[in-house]
């Protein structure tokens, strides 16, 4: 099993009980209502999340997994990183680059990103960082 490193830098909400950490910042809205995200029971957030609308990103840590959602747009991006031992999330690339984890800048994404502008998927311009895509 993989250790968990949460980096979180922007304004997220912290909401934790027993069994529940939950990183959250933005707004999402369920039906047309702004939705609790302060709840941290993770029964009742599964089955929305996929319904949500807003801008938003949100760090969902149950037992030793993590969930990750972005909106729509990725309006708020989430990256991730990963060796043998460990799984590094954050919302700051820079963090993962001042961790001096195992990247490299000389991207084989670089000619993607130079014909559409973006880069798409989970991969970034940084050899081993890659992100949470839209959605």
């Amino acid at each position: 099993m993989k250790n968990l490193g949460i980096n979180i830098i922007r304004n997220h909400e912290v909401f934790k009980n027993e069994y529940v950490t939950s990183y959250f910042c933005g707004s999402a809205f369920l039906n047309g209502e702004r939705f609790d995200h302060s709840t941290t029971d993770f029964s009742a957030i599964a089955p929305v999340v996929n319904r949500l609308n807003g801008f938003f990103s949100w760090v969902i840590v149950f037992e030793d997994r993590a969930y990750v959602v972005v909106d729509r747009v990725r309006s708020i991006p989430i990256f991730y990183t990963f060796d043998s031992s460990e799984i590094f999330i954050t919302d700051s690339p820079r963090s993962v680059i001042k961790e001096q984890r195992k990247i490299s800048f000389g991207s084989r994404m670089e000619s993607d990103f130079q014909l559409a502008g973006f880069v798409p998927g989970s991969d970034t311009l940084i050899d081993g960082l890659y992100q949470i895509p839209a959605g």
